[in-house]
């Protein structure tokens, strides 16, 4: 994507997804300014949609603008569309994974050297973390889903299906390889013996077990009596 379609990065303060009024666009975005000045119109790359809190912020301040809105989570990209319907000229939704930017925007004809700026809020959106059902949450016990897809490929395994699955030094490479998680062997090695009593299938029920093993005093869940 970057090869073919040569981008601005911007820098963004602070996350604003979950904000609900957004009272100075030009300061969260002041790459903005710098943009409307050198450029006839504006086109940007949100590739995290997500609530479609960024989004909203620039169309707020700037209409002189088409923003290409990707998400990977139906949920977000139902939204998107909502969005487009309200700004048909400046909104162009897209459901696909980073991986699958490349081919969507082909496929929309979008050709290399289009885009000014990409924008990435990286990580679960509040929308996810708010939505227990979805698997992300602490606050609130939910299935142990994690699927950032949500239900779109119903094969694809479930963060439950990984954890009763793999084995402890699967498992380890994972939380260190992508959590970067310095109690690695502990934790799955606590993974793997919790699951040997009962199935681990709850978000509250990991989140003990790993709180358990790292010295962490919260407790999220207790065993089912017999």
């Amino acid at each position: 994507l970057c090869a073919q379609f040569p981008i601005t990065v911007p820098e963004i303060s602070g996350n604003i997804q979950s904000r609900e009024i957004y009272s100075n666009p030009w300061q969260e975005f002041p790459f903005l300014r710098t943009m409307h000045m050198n450029f006839k119109k504006i086109i940007f790359l949100d590739m995290t949609f997500g609530s479609g809190g960024h989004t909203k912020a620039i169309l707020q301040k700037e209409s002189d603008i088409v923003l290409y809105a990707l998400d990977r989570d139906p949920t977000a990209y139902a939204l998107a569309e909502h969005l487009s319907e309200l700004y048909p000229k400046q909104i162009r939704a897209m459901l696909g994974q980073f991986s699958q930017a490349e081919a969507l925007l082909m496929k929309a004809g979008v050709q290399p050297g289009t885009f000014d700026g990409v924008l990435m809020d990286l990580g679960c959106s509040s929308m996810q973390l708010d939505t227990p059902e979805r698997g992300f949450s602490l606050r609130k016990d939910g299935p142990l889903d994690m699927r950032m897809d949500g239900g779109r490929y119903p094969d694809m395994p479930t963060a439950a299906d990984v954890v009763n699955a793999l084995d402890q030094p699967a498992l380890a490479s994972i939380l260190r390889t992508y959590g970067e998680e310095k109690h690695a062997k502990k934790i799955a090695s606590a993974i793997v013996q919790a699951r040997s009593i009962y199935p681990i299938t709850r978000t509250q029920q990991l989140a003990s077990i790993v709180a358990g093993c790292t010295g962490e005093s919260k407790l999220f869940w207790r065993c089912p009596k017999a």
